[in-house]
C-alpha cells in the first residue's frame, strides 16, 4: 500500500505541465528498492543515488529473487542532474522520533545545491516509522515555503 501510493505521488508531481519538482526519498543504507523501482519505472526516469548507496545496490543486483526491484541498479544514476528523484539519507529531511519534525531548511538548501531551478521540493519517508504515534499520523503532510535567495521558495 505504502509502495503504491508513494509511487503514484511522485508519478503525479513529476506529470507534464507540473512545477520543476525535485522528488527527495528518504532510505536507510539498504530497503525500499521496491518503492525506488516504482518510482523509476512509474515516471519513467532514472533515481539519483550516491556511490555508497550505489555499491550497496549492486550487492542485490541480480540475485535468485523473482522481485523486479532486485534490478533496481538498472533504473539509477550517480549523476544527481539526470534526474529529479534524489534517495537521500534518513534524517535529512527531518526526524520521525519521538514525534515527525520536517526540516524544510536542510531539504530546500539541498535542492539549492543542485542549481537546477526547481520551484518545489517534495520528501517522503517510507519508514513504518512514521505511523509510530497519533500526532505522526495527523501530521503525515507538511508544507512549507522556504525563501531562498533572490526572492526565489521551495515548498
Amino acid at each position: 500500500e505504502a509502495v503504491e501510493s508513494i509511487a503514484n505521488s511522485v508519478a503525479e508531481l513529476l506529470g507534464c505541465g507540473k512545477p520543476k519538482t525535485l522528488v527527495l526519498l528518504s532510505c536507510y543504507s539498504i530497503g525500499k528498492e521496491k518503492v525506488l523501482w516504482e518510482a523509476a519505472t512509474r515516471t519513467n526516469n532514472l533515481v539519483y543515488v550516491n556511490d555508497k548507496k550505489y555499491q550497496m545496490l549492486q550487492c542485490i543486483q541480480g540475485k535468485e529473487s523473482q522481485e523486479v526491484s532486485s534490478q533496481i541498479i538498472q533504473r539509477c544514476t550517480r549523476d544527481e542532474h539526470q534526474t529529479p528523484i534524489h534517495v537521500i539519507p534518513m534524517g535529512l529531511a527531518g526526524s520521525l522520533w519521538p514525534f515527525f519534525r520536517p526540516n524544510f531548511e536542510k531539504c530546500a538548501k539541498y535542492a539549492r545545491s543542485l542549481h537546477q531551478d526547481y520551484e518545489k521540493v517534495v520528501a517522503f519517508l517510507p519508514t513504518g516509522w512514521a505511523d509510530s504515534s497519533k500526532w505522526n499520523q495527523e501530521h503525515a503532510i507538511s508544507c512549507q515555503t522556504v525563501g531562498g535567495d533572490n526572492e526565489e521558495s521551495l515548498s
